[in-house]
């Protein structure tokens, strides 16, 4: 009985560990909320900027598909705001998360220079779930944040907290460099 434990709390907490939200960005929201295709609409539109973009947004007046191309997210987000509060989502929540997101990026000194900062995709920790660390913890080698000691695999000796991990799986796995920002 005891090893059989034993194995369903570790299951358990690999399963908590691989778990790091990731950033869908707004088009891939509405999509998955709204049910309309406004990923596919803009991708048309970024394989064509693909051959000639910096000679596209030159252009003035703008041509009208790169005008439409801009104003697709904001003509959903009316909507996308009344269906969440249709459903019960918790918008203050939502509000402060982002606010903590904002200030995360505005507090990191240099962006570009570490690749588990930022470009990566995941949601750091804190934003959505805000738990409040005081103390003395352990130091994230990749993000350099302090965390409590169930943030870390006991088995990785790099002592990566669960989403530094995650962003070092994807970038052995897929040969992956973050982009870059500003």
């Amino acid at each position: 009985l005891v090893p059989s434990l034993d194995k369903q709390w570790y299951q358990r907490r690999v399963r908590v560990y691989n778990s790091v939200p990731s950033l869908r960005g707004l088009g891939k929201c509405i999509d998955a909320n709204l049910k309309v295709n406004v990923s596919q609409e803009k991708q048309r539109v970024r394989n064509v900027m693909q051959r000639d973009s910096k000679r596209m947004w030159a252009q003035r007046p703008l041509p009208q598909f790169l005008l439409d191309y801009c104003s697709l997210d904001v003509q959903y987000l009316e909507t996308l705001y009344h269906y969440f509060l249709r459903n019960g989502v918790d918008l203050k929540r939502i509000c402060e998360a982002s606010e903590r997101y904002a200030s995360y990026l505005r507090s990191v000194p240099n962006l570009s220079g570490n690749r588990y900062l930022t470009g990566h995709g995941f949601l750091p920790h804190n934003i959505i779930d805000y738990e409040p660390f005081f103390g003395r913890g352990i130091q994230c080698a990749g993000c350099l944040k302090l965390f409590k000691k169930k943030e870390f695999n006991d088995r990785d000796v790099s002592r990566l907290c669960r989403m530094c991990h995650r962003v070092k799986q994807n970038c052995n796995r897929n040969h992956f460099k973050p982009k870059k920002r500003f």
